[in-house]
């Protein structure tokens, strides 16, 4: 019975080394690793992306947000808000607040302050996007990475000929731009969502299961023609029909 005791507080110990944090916009639906962020607009009206971290646990936890890539772009006409500081321009590799200090968050805290803002209206080298790409990451209090803690990346892109903008995704369902080289994005409320594509013809082409939140999707390899997309809840209920056009 004593070594039974002893496995299980060393468990909680260890569960508690790894405490948890979500990474949320203003309506509550939480980031998930890897979600893009598609916007056709600049400025803070809107082009800008916010991002509100909660602390979800009991314990203190300590951050850092880093830059992990820029592409087409410099980064000087972006501005960035985060851990209670305002930057007017970033660089890749940046980290916040520095490379050797680490953000506290205390327990159930939340930082509402986040937010990026893309000011830049061309792409470098004639691209048609730009992007930013962020992860937000558990270290140490002394700055250093810490095993097994959390990572969430995503993506901020800019891409002016884009049919729709992120805001779009405030819908419960959806799914946009409905006019696309290939890449499209799913906004669900729920869990276990089914996004099928169909043909003009009718027939099926592509199934994805998503989760509640945005999910990024690949259709670059159907062929260039109009789709229909229908989205169906857990219990298998129309809850979305829509079209899109893919246009290489």
């Amino acid at each position: 019975m004593k070594r039974i005791f002893t496995i299980t507080v060393g468990l909680f110990l260890a569960i508690s080394t790894f405490a948890q944090f979500s990474v949320t916009r203003a309506d509550g639906t939480e980031y998930k690793d890897g979600d893009v962020f598609t916007f056709n607009e600049v400025g803070t009206e809107k082009g800008e992306l916010k991002f509100i971290i909660t602390n979800s646990t009991t314990d203190n936890i300590f951050l850092q947000l880093e830059v992990v890539d820029i592409k087409n772009a410099d980064g000087s006409n972006a501005q960035i808000c985060c851990f209670g500081q305002c930057f007017p321009s970033i660089n890749k590799g940046r980290i916040f607040p520095s490379e050797s200090t680490a953000q506290r968050i205390g327990a159930s805290e939340k930082l509402e302050d986040g937010h990026l803002v893309n000011k830049e209206t061309t792409p470098q080298n004639g691209a048609e996007s730009i992007e930013y790409i962020l992860r937000i990451y558990q270290v140490t209090d002394e700055g250093k990475p810490l095993d097994g803690g959390k990572s969430i990346t995503f993506t901020y892109k800019y891409k002016p000929t884009a049919s729709a903008i992120n805001d779009l995704a405030n819908a419960k369902y959806n799914v946009y731009p409905t006019l696309s080289n290939g890449d499209v994005v799913v906004t669900s409320e729920s869990n276990n969502v089914t996004v099928q594509l169909f043909n003009v013809m009718g027939q099926p082409v592509k199934t994805f299961v998503v989760n509640k939140g945005q999910t990024a999707l690949d259709l670059s390899a159907l062929n260039e023609q109009l789709y229909f997309v229908v989205m169906r809840n857990a219990n298998n209920k129309i809850i979305n029909k829509t079209k899109i056009m893919i246009k290489k």
